[in-house]
C-alpha cells in the first residue's frame, strides 16, 4: 500500500513518514512544516517530500513574537487551506491519504473521485469537546479564552469528520470522545504514536535515596490546557526540601499560573532540546503531566524510555501505555490533592520508585517505537480501501 501524508508539523508527521518510508508505503510527504527546520538533524533526508510552507512559516514567526491571538490563528486556517489543496493534487499512485485534521476537506473529495481511502489524522480529542474544557479552564485560572482554532477552522474539521473514510486517532481516550460526539464507531482507527527507539537514550542509573529532595520534571507548553496551576497547588503544600520541581517549555503567557498558590515552587527552564532536554530527563525521579486534556502527550513515552516513573492524569492519551502502580500512577484531572499525595509517596518509597521506572522503561521499549505504529497503520489501512474502492467502481 502506497500512502500519501500531509502535515504541519515535525514531530509525528515526519516520524510517520519516516517509519512509512522503510516499510516502502510512503508515496509523497507533503509539508507545511518549514523546509529548513525540517531539515535540521536530518529529519527530511531521503524522504519523498513536497513543501507548501511559506504561510505556515509565517504563522511559527507571528506566534513566537505575540503568541496565539486572531491574526495566528488565520494565518494557521490559512496554511491549512494551502496545504490541503496541495496534497489533492498530489494523490496520483496513492492507495491510501492521511492528513493532518482541518487540512483535508479538498483532499477526500479528490480521493473519493479516485478511490483512494481518506484518513483524518486528529491529534487531541473532538474539537468541541476539547472547545469546552478550555473555556471552562480559562474561567477557572482567571485567564482570557484563546481558541487554538478559529471558527473557520472547527467548521472545516466537523466536515472532515463528517466526509472522511477514517478518523485516525492516537489513542483510546480520544476515539472515545469521538464516539461521544456522535462519530459512528466503524469509522474511527486507534493507533498509538510511538517513540524514537533510534535516538540517544537519557537513561541513568539510580540507586534509592540517592536524589533528596524529589527531582520532578514537567516538559511541554506552559499553557492552562496541561492543569499546570494544579500541579503548582500540589507543589505549594509539600515543603522544598522534599520535593523540587522543573518545568521545560516555551511560555507564551497563558500559563493560568499568574496569581496561583504554588507558582514559586515551579522553576521555569524554558524550552530545551537535544542534549540539554536528555540531561532533564536523566536527572528527574518523576515525570508529571497533569493535562486536562491531551491526545497522546509523546513526552510521556520519552519519560518512561529514559526509566523515569510517570504520574499523568487520565485525561491523557498516553495512559493507554501506563498501568496504575505499575509504570507509575494516573491521577482525576484537576485534582491537586491525588497529585500531592502520589508526589509524597514517590518521595518517600525510593526503591519501588526505582522498580518503576524500570517497568517504565520496558513498556516504553515494547510499544515498539514509529516502526510499529506505521506497521499497525498500513495493515488497518489495507483492510479499509478495499471497501473504498469496491464503492468507487
Amino acid at each position: 500500500m502506497k500512502i500519501t501524508l500531509n502535515t504541519t508539523i515535525r514531530p509525528v508527521g515526519f516520524d510517520y513518514a519516516r517509519a512509512l518510508c522503510e516499510a516502502d508505503s510512503l508515496q509523497t510527504l507533503v509539508s507545511a512544516f518549514p523546509r529548513f527546520a525540517a531539515r535540521k538533524g536530518g529529519g527530511a533526508n531521503g524522504l519523498p517530500v513536497r513543501y507548501c510552507s511559506s504561510v505556515q512559516t509565517l504563522f511559527i514567526v507571528a506566534q513566537r513574537l505575540a503568541g496565539a491571538n486572531a491574526f495566528t490563528r488565520w494565518l494557521s486556517h490559512l496554511s491549512k487551506v494551502r496545504l490541503d489543496g496541495a496534497t489533492a493534487r498530489l494523490l496520483g499512485g496513492a492507495d491510501a491519504v492521511v492528513f493532518y485534521s482541518g487540512a483535508g476537506l479538498r483532499t477526500i473529495r479528490a480521493a473519493r473521485r479516485r478511490g483512494v481511502l481518506s484518513v483524518c489524522q486528529v491529534h487531541h480529542t473532538h474539537v468541541l469537546e476539547q472547545e469546552r474544557i478550555l473555556r471552562q479552564e480559562a474561567v477557572a485560572c482567571g485567564c482570557p479564552y484563546t481558541p487554538i482554532y478559529s471558527a473557520a477552522q472547527i467548521r472545516m474539521q466537523l466536515r472532515e469528520f463528517e466526509e472522511t473514510d477514517v478518523v485516525l486517532c492516537p489513542s483510546g481516550s480520544v476515539g472515545e470522545s469521538f464516539e461521544r460526539a456522535g462519530t459512528p464507531a466503524s469509522k474511527l482507527l486507534v493507533v498509538a504514536h510511538g517513540v524514537d527507539l533510534k535516538a540517544e537514550t537519557a537513561s541513568a542509573e539510580r540507586s534509592p535515596g540517592a536524589s533528596q529532595p524529589l527531582r520532578v520534571l514537567y516538559v511541554g507548553q506552559l499553557h492552562y490546557r496541561k492543569g499546570l496551576r494544579y500541579l503548582a497547588a500540589a507543589m505549594s503544600e509539600i515543603e522544598s526540601s522534599v520535593a523540587e520541581c522543573r518545568v521545560v517549555g516555551p511560555d507564551f503567557g497563558l500559563s493560568g499560573l499568574r496569581g496561583q498558590r504554588g507558582d514559586d515552587r515551579l522553576t521555569k527552564t524554558g524550552p530545551k532540546k537535544g542534549a540539554s532536554l536528555l540531561d532533564e530527563y536523566r536527572l528527574a525521579d518523576v515525570f508529571v503531566l497533569p493535562s486536562l486534556e491531551e491526545g497522546f502527550g509523546l513526552v510521556v513515552l520519552e519519560a518512561m524510555r529514559a526509566g523515569v516513573p510517570v504520574i499523568i492524569t487520565s485525561a491523557v492519551g498516553a495512559k493507554d501505555f501506563v498501568t496504575d502502580g505499575v509504570e507509575g500512577f494516573v491521577v482525576p484531572p484537576g485534582d491537586a490533592d491525588s497529585l500531592r499525595s502520589k508526589l509524597r509517596w514517590m518521595q518517600a518509597h525510593p526503591a519501588e520508585r526505582l522498580a518503576m521506572g524500570r517497568a517504565a522503561a520496558r513498556r516504553a521499549l515494547d510499544a515498539g517505537g514509529w516502526t510499529t505504529s506505521a506497521h499497525l497503520l498500513v495493515q488497518a489501512l489495507e483492510q479499509r480501501s478495499h471497501t473504498v474502492k469496491r464503492k468507487a467502481r
